[in-house]
């Protein structure tokens, strides 16, 4: 089931498939959000959650106790369980899709438990 996702504030609105990310629905449909590790373990795309519930793809480790009764979520890890108004700094539209390269991994190095 899909879930209406509207920017707080602006004409920004886009939809998330089943067991998508915010910021994966984001990307998909040409808006772009602030993002940092996409692993929820920096806390870049910390936003507020004006409405709607989320569940969480992953364990949201960049976010305090006090972050959550804030109704503080993060982008990067969080699926919507509803649909959802969200308050996301610096969201826009952008003109294209973006591009998808072909990469080759040379070296892997293991910054944190959660992070290589």
């Amino acid at each position: 089931m899909s879930h209406k996702i509207q920017i707080a504030d602006s004409n920004i609105n886009f939809v998330a498939e089943d067991e998508e990310t915010i910021s994966q629905a984001a990307e998909k449909n040409g808006v772009l959000l602030t993002l940092g590790c996409r692993m929820g373990a920096c806390g870049a795309c910390k936003s507020k959650l004006c409405s709607g519930e989320v569940n969480y793809s992953k364990k949201p480790l960049a976010l305090t106790e006090e972050d959550k009764k804030k109704g503080m979520i993060l982008l990067c890890t969080a699926v919507p369980a509803t649909d959802l108004i969200i308050e996301a700094k610096n969201a826009r539209r952008t003109k294209k899709s973006a591009n998808r390269f072909d990469v080759k991994i040379v070296k892997i190095v293991k910054v944190s438990d959660e992070i290589l």
